[in-house]
């Protein structure tokens, strides 16, 4: 399906693509969701042709509509919705929206329509949780109307969750050369914008910008080198006539761009390991260097089976790394695996398509992000140290715990680690931003975040705690640990002091505590740890007895609980 990424689509075919998709059973997509259209002129032409690039986001989505409201009364919300907090286990329904879309002609306002639209928002925030997406069309192309974008922009700024964009900004960052605007045909078709400009939005929403608010981040990118990274074949041509024109180093630099926000970077190549060693040694004008990459699988080995191995040295799932390569036998090899993947046809192609790509966009780069590959990287480190003891593990590693409640000042890394975590996650509640303001805010809920760090790298918040306190007994209702964080003996520590501190805060004396579940396809880790089998249920609560955990020579720091 890499054609979805071309720029000369053509309605027709996206239309019949959407009636193939219709025909099929909708539970092949991973993720069902609906999403909100507050809007003042017609959506209908890109909701009538954005479902196959939803599709290969993995993302079914229902579109419900408002009427032409250039008043912004979001009449399509529930009451019912508003300042609330999923309860346990309960599931989104058709009013339960994913995403709030604001689709607005400012055409249609006066001057000094900016402040409006801005409080609007705000409003808007006020009565709902979801992400919000603001896309709105210029009056025109001019200065002028780039800087009304950038004005609502700054207004909006400090609103939790939400994104401001002008039409002509998106379009013209990946497509400079489209004239958006057809006036003469705006009577009939319900909207200022030409065909061509609904096109690239259907594109760039259903691939990039729609899936960056609902699915979780990808992690990893895995690369080829000959063909892929330069033009040559090293074991043909050899170092010197290893070809890096103006293309490739482009591409270069789009992959460090990568690692700079904290995506993981792995070399898989079929060649001789000392061969690509003395490669990245002399060609000085690479811009990416073999330091670059957090793990390096040069062999001659068959990538799905490096590819598993990359998974498990990161400590992720494969369908969180994305693989780039030139040849198209190895890309259909490794299909079966669930890594996502990239035809390297030209180093031109693969930028594009990267920057539309879906789970690759992030607008909250935290500073875990910036850190993740300098924390794996250590992982080697500490996996020599297996051996120790426990006490001896934790002091030569000089490993500290940070336990905070209700970390206000961290709530982005929190409703991430929420959102992405998939192994080691109780309930897959994947509250939102203000989700979870609410439960710090609350008389009966309380988070618990961790932070960790060790003489080799700060790792930073990686588990999360969502307490409620319920007829005088402690429930954990969700709870995720960071794939980073398994395997280094803290499971326990973290699941047990962490029901004491709660305990203590809530002023509980029962030593008991309800950890609640959800039987997911990946949280496995998870489920051993509290002790479920395959003949419980699906879903439900586990009943735990406190018991003493050996801490000794760990380090712990407790905050905000007095």
């Amino acid at each position: 399906m890499q054609e979805l990424f071309n720029p000369t689509l053509k309605r027709n075919t996206l239309v019949a693509m959407t009636k193939e998709i219709q025909r099929t059973e909708s539970d092949i997509f991973q993720t069902h969701v609906t999403i909100h259209i507050h809007r003042n002129h017609a959506f209908e032409p890109i909701q009538s042709i954005i479902m196959p690039f939803l599709h290969f986001s993995g993302i079914y989505a229902n579109f419900v509509l408002s009427s032409y409201d250039d008043s912004l009364n979001f009449d399509i919300l529930q009451t019912e919705r508003e300042n609330t907090i999923l309860t346990i286990h309960q599931q989104p329904t058709d009013k339960q929206a994913a995403l709030e879309f604001l689709f607005i002609d400012t055409a249609r306002y006066t001057q000094n329509s900016i402040e409006y639209i801005a409080q609007r928002v705000k409003t808007l925030r006020s009565m709902i949780g979801a992400p919000i997406i603001v896309l709105l069309t210029e009056k025109e192309d001019s200065p002028t109307q780039r800087q009304y974008i950038k004005s609502c922009k700054i207004l909006c700024k400090d609103i939790a969750q939400c994104e401001v964009f002008g039409v002509l900004e998106i379009v013209h960052s990946y497509y400079p050369n489209i004239n958006i605007f057809d006036n003469i045909k705006a009577d009939i078709t319900g909207t200022r914008l030409n065909n061509a400009a609904l096109l690239a939005l259907a594109q760039i929403l259903g691939l990039s910008l729609i899936p960056s608010f609902i699915l979780p981040r990808l992690k990893a990118l895995a690369l080829d080198l000959d063909n892929t990274l330069y033009h040559g074949i090293l074991g043909e041509d050899g170092i010197d006539n290893i070809m890096l024109h103006e293309a490739y180093i482009a591409l270069q630099e789009k992959i460090l761009d990568f690692k700079k926000q904290g995506f993981l970077l792995a070399l898989v190549s079929k060649n001789e390991e000392s061969d690509v060693r003395e490669l990245f040694a002399k060609r000085k004008d690479f811009k990416l260097s073999l330091e670059d990459f957090d793990c390096i699988k040069v062999n001659w080995k068959p990538k799905s089976e490096n590819l598993k191995e990359i998974a498990r040295g990161f400590n992720i799932g494969l369908d969180s790394i994305l693989f780039i390569d030139d040849n198209i036998a190895e890309i259909e090899n490794v299909k079966h695996t669930g890594v996502k993947s990239i035809l390297a046809t030209n180093p031109s192609d693969v930028i594009h398509i990267l920057s539309l790509y879906p789970q690759l966009r992030s607008f909250n780069i935290s500073n875990e992000d910036k850190v993740r590959s300098k924390d794996i990287s250590a992982n080697a480190i500490r996996k020599e140290l297996e051996n120790l003891s426990q006490t001896d593990y934790f002091r030569n590693l000089m490993l500290s715990l940070s336990f905070t409640l209700n970390d206000r000042d961290n709530v982005v890394r929190i409703t991430e680690l929420l959102n992405k975590t998939n192994q080691f996650i109780a309930t897959f509640l994947r509250p939102t931003q203000q989700d979870v303001l609410n439960y710090m805010d609350s008389n009966n809920h309380a988070i618990m975040s961790i932070a960790m760090n060790d003489r080799l790298s700060d790792s930073g918040i990686i588990a999360v705690f969502i307490a409620q306190c319920e007829n005088n007994s402690l429930h954990i209702v969700e709870l995720c640990i960071s794939c980073r964080a398994l395997g280094r003996r803290l499971e326990d520590i973290m699941l047990f002091h962490t029901f004491r501190l709660l305990r203590q805060y809530f002023g509980l004396q029962d030593t008991h505590s309800f950890i609640h579940y959800v039987k997911g396809p990946r949280n496995t880790p998870f489920l051993n740890c509290i002790g479920i089998t395959e003949n419980d249920k699906d879903n439900g609560k586990k009943y735990l007895i406190d018991k003493n955990i050996d801490i000794t020579g760990l380090r712990i720091q407790e905050n905000g609980l007095q």
